[in-house]
């Protein structure tokens, strides 16, 4: 481990369209004690093409090709198993860093040794890269944990951690194909302090292809089920992962949960998909099951504030 250090770590799979431009973010920063390991999860397209011309310019980049595709949690696991950073940082292979971002989150670490993550809001673009809204997240460090069993108040994309932090609890675990990153928070919650820096250091892409209604219901069943874990450390300060079945533990949360997964459905659709009519339709009908929204209550009311606001700056600067 090198101090000071900061490792990012990038898991890509089929990500030509966009990655040279995450790779660009990480080269253009102001804080240049980093080095990038990438992880090509069995790209099809020109991803590992892209990737080596920048590794052959600066040896900062690390390039992991692996053989077949494994997934992102996995690979986030090879990626940071063969890193050297006192600090793991993470971003996505089509998100941007903003030029300080590096900077001002290792310098929010050393300020605060009692706090092991650290992540930030985010400029949301769309796939031209166009700004259209920012979101904003929870920056003090009692109310993010006050909150932290709601909802998961990090932008998996922003986040830094710190090496000691991550070997204490085991980076993350393998089980858990989506929402691996709020298991991984909860988690570190249990023994550290856990904080946002409000400015948005990220771009966070939002497009069409980056979430699919399919996938988008599998990370609500996931996080559920990290909650669940989360209770029982309280409860008895360990969890059941290692003992238990995931596929059963799927279906009972579908069942249990079915009224809070349509509302969340319903967010979604009106929210990404402008689908007011079927949007509607889940909302109301997850409601009269029993369901509510919480995590994407929180995020859909942030969206549309972050939307208003920029429609009236826009606004004011056309009447100036």
């Amino acid at each position: 481990m090198k101090k000071d250090l900061v490792s990012v770590v990038m898991s890509a799979y089929n990500s030509e369209k966009f990655i040279s431009d995450s790779i660009s973010s990480i080269l253009n920063q102001t804080y240049d004690d980093w080095e990038l390991v990438i992880i090509n999860d069995a790209s099809s397209d020109n991803t590992l093409e892209i990737i080596n011309q920048f590794s052959e310019k600066d040896p900062r980049i690390k390039v992991i090709d692996n053989e077949k595709n494994i997934g992102l949690t996995i690979s986030l696991n090879v990626g940071i198993k063969n890193s050297n950073g006192e600090f793991v940082a993470r971003l996505d292979s089509d998100d941007l860093a903003e030029p300080s971002r590096l900077e001002k989150q290792i310098n929010y670490l050393h300020n605060h040794p009692d706090v092991g993550l650290v992540g930030s809001g985010a400029y949301l673009i769309n796939s031209f890269g166009n700004k259209i809204g920012f979101m904003n997240v929870m920056s003090q460090p009692d109310f993010v944990n006050k909150f932290m069993n709601n909802l998961n108040p990090f932008i998996h994309s922003s986040i830094m951690v710190r090496r000691k932090a991550l070997d204490d609890v085991g980076s993350y675990r393998e089980k858990f194909r989506y929402s691996q990153d709020y298991d991984l928070i909860l988690r570190l919650s249990d023994k550290y302090k856990l904080s946002n820096i409000a400015q948005p250091l990220i771009r966070w892409r939002v497009s069409d292809n980056s979430l699919t209604m399919q996938h988008h219901t599998l990370q609500r069943i996931y996080a559920d089920i990290a909650r669940e874990f989360a209770i029982e450390r309280r409860n008895y300060s360990h969890d059941s992962y290692e003992s238990i079945e995931f596929n059963n533990l799927i279906d009972e949360m579908k069942i249990k949960n079915q009224g809070r997964y349509l509302c969340d459905r319903g967010v979604y659709d009106l929210l990404f998909n402008r689908k007011y009519k079927d949007g509607c339709a889940e909302l109301l009908k997850g409601i009269s099951k029993g369901g509510f929204p919480y995590n994407s209550y929180y995020r859909g009311i942030t969206q549309i504030i972050s939307k208003i606001s920029v429609t009236t700056q826009r606004r004011k600067k056309q009447h100036q």
